[in-house]
């Protein structure tokens, strides 16, 4: 018995230590085998064992002479970029976002597409799969070893199943996961959608580290959360953790479809906003047009805005209490129409209501970068599992 959990221990260091690797060389683009076995602590026999390994699959390469202290002259290693691939993909309310990665996790291409209003969540799938085949056929040249799915919660990850999606009902009887690995015949990397944008984060965010807690609050059509502690996510013990939309701010406020009263993201959401200021002009407008009457300083339309940002604000003294976190990072759809404004009140309203204690340490800011970090963070979640695993896709 020893025998047998002495060798399962040295098999999982044996695959930690290989996922750390890749991990330096997509953070460092290009590396050498000596910087390599310093960083990671291996003897320089180990490292080398091990990218010779990734050179044989085809997963790195050697990129030629790189210049190191003193003009000492090393061979660069770094990820094959153009061999293989994984699609992300990102569900949402009214339509799916789709992209072609990389193993680095730097987008090839990607599109974006909107569901009939009138369709059904079965030929919603169907068209997502349809979509998929096409990009695959598209980029034959590129092996696509995996797909990643960010759904919205709360959902079973272990199954693919959305518990329920609010405001967009029928989702709660598919099992997603299982449907895509019969159809594409390829592995499925499920998680939360906000989860995902937590790992985007991670991935590509220079304001942020692996060290401490970090969460990321997906502000669109849902409010959710991802949770990450020292680089890993925190899931909870259904694996459904992050889902603060539905946290109440008004123990008699609106009545969500979820059974409670006062969620947060009957306050916060980009579907919340366009209600409230179409209610108030007595118009349709999309979101985009309400943008647009931002832009054009409609008094109605900035008001509504600023409130949602407040509101948030609210939830996120809440959160802040609990978890004192390092980091807290604002995405998604309400965050790209006035990122400085709310950033700027969300951290107003947090000064003025939190305490002393748990005020002192975090920073509150919006994710400014030019990706879609729910898109890029389902991709992430793919890769990350070939990483962790790369013998079981790629040989």
């Amino acid at each position: 018995m020893n025998v047998i959990k002495q060798g399962m221990n040295q098999e999982s260091i044996q695959a930690t230590n290989r996922a750390l690797i890749l991990e330096m060389i997509r953070r460092d683009k290009v590396c050498s085998r000596v910087n390599l076995a310093r960083k990671s602590n291996l003897k320089q026999a180990t490292l080398t064992n091990i990218v010779n390994d990734f050179i044989a699959c085809g997963l790195v390469e050697e990129t030629g002479f790189i210049y190191g202290n003193k003009g000492r002259r090393s061979i660069g290693i770094s990820i094959k970029n153009d061999s293989y691939g994984v699609i992300g993909l990102r569900l949402t309310r009214i339509g799916f976002m789709l992209g072609v990665f990389n193993l680095s996790g730097e987008i090839v291409e990607s599109e974006e597409y909107v569901f009939d209003k009138n369709s059904t969540p079965q030929i919603d799938i169907s068209i997502m799969l349809k979509e998929i085949k096409e990009l695959i056929n598209k980029f034959s040249s590129r092996k696509i070893l995996s797909i990643g799915i960010a759904l919205p919660g709360p959902l079973n990850l272990e199954d693919g199943t959305i518990l329920f999606m609010t405001e967009k009902e029928g989702w709660g009887t598919l099992n997603i996961k299982k449907q895509f690995q019969q159809e594409l015949q390829l592995p499925i990397i499920v998680q939360h959608d906000a989860c995902a944008g937590a790992w985007a984060q991670l991935w590509y965010n220079e304001k942020v580290s692996y060290e401490g807690v970090l969460l990321y609050m997906s502000v669109g059509q849902g409010v959710g959360s991802g949770l990450m502690i020292d680089g890993e996510a925190f899931k909870g013990g259904w694996g459904i953790t992050g889902e603060i939309g539905h946290m109440s701010i008004d123990y008699e406020g609106i009545t969500c479809s979820c059974g409670n009263r006062g969620c947060l993201e009957k306050y916060t959401s980009s579907i919340a906003f366009k209600t409230n200021v179409n209610t108030r002009l007595g118009k349709d407008y999309s979101l985009d047009e309400i943008k647009k009457l931002i832009m054009d300083n409609n008094p109605v339309a900035i008001e509504e805005y600023n409130r949602c940002c407040d509101y948030l604000g609210i939830g996120i003294v809440n959160i802040a209490n609990f978890l004192t976190p390092t980091y807290i990072v604002l995405g998604d759809e309400m965050s790209k129409i006035l990122p400085n404004v709310m950033e700027s009140r969300v951290n107003e309203v947090v000064n003025n209501r939190i305490t002393t204690a748990s005020g002192k340490n975090f920073q509150i800011f919006v994710d400014d970068m030019n990706i879609n970090s729910e898109l890029s963070g389902a991709a992430v979640g793919a890769i990350k599992e070939i990483f962790n695993n790369y013998t079981q896709f790629m040989m």
